[in-house]
């Protein structure tokens, strides 16, 4: 759906896994970019984009089975062809508008919540460390359902394996845990209250 081979993402991921926020070896590093501005931020996307694929040629294919080799290069066939059938039927303004400028907004929305907002400020590396857990407060609170529980991106980074639907019963199980392991906790939309004691 998103334009780029799963095969290619999923070892793209997991070298972001690997090495979080090292500026050499984590690919999503790229997305720091989103400091400096909207230009840079849409560049460090469509690096971005173009990463999961030279990522996987690059380090995954050389040793890649038949099969592993002959599923990325379907994937890449089966969005191509996707995308100029439905840019054939729907014209150029349109095609233009659904398969280029509504999935660009959309990867803009998704790298900042699910890539670049997590890993503020790229500085820290290690368990616990290297990624934030977002807690929304008051008006924004709606966030949590529109993020698919990556508000709690630590949970996706400490046990990749538990689904999405499961972030919020495990950090309210192991919330103290966290919290004894120094692991940043930063709070948007906190009414003044809630915050100064969350910093306390």
């Amino acid at each position: 759906v998103m334009g780029f081979p799963f095969t290619a993402h999923r070892a793209e991921h997991l070298a972001h896994h690997g090495h979080t926020n090292h500026p050499e070896k984590d690919p999503d590093f790229v997305v720091r970019a989103y400091r400096h501005g909207a230009l840079p931020a849409v560049g460090a996307v469509l690096r971005l984009l173009a990463l999961q694929c030279r990522f996987y040629v690059a380090t995954r294919w050389p040793t890649a089975s038949p099969a592993a080799r002959l599923t990325f290069v379907a994937e890449i066939v089966a969005s191509l062809a996707l995308r100029v059938a439905l840019f054939v039927a729907l014209g150029p303004w349109a095609g233009l508008l659904v398969l280029f400028v509504g999935p660009l907004l959309g990867f803009l929305f998704l790298a900042y919540w699910f890539a670049f907002r997590v890993h503020l400020p790229y500085e820290k590396q290690g368990r616990y460390r290297d990624t934030n857990t977002l807690r929304f407060h008051g008006r924004l609170r709606w966030l949590r359902r529109v993020l698919l529980g990556q508000d709690l991106h630590a949970i996706h980074h400490l046990f990749p394996r538990v689904p999405s639907h499961r972030y919020h019963d495990l950090f309210d199980e192991i919330g103290p845990l966290l919290e004894a392991q120094g692991a940043p906790v930063v709070h948007v939309g906190a009414p003044r209250r809630r915050a100064e004691r969350a910093q306390a």
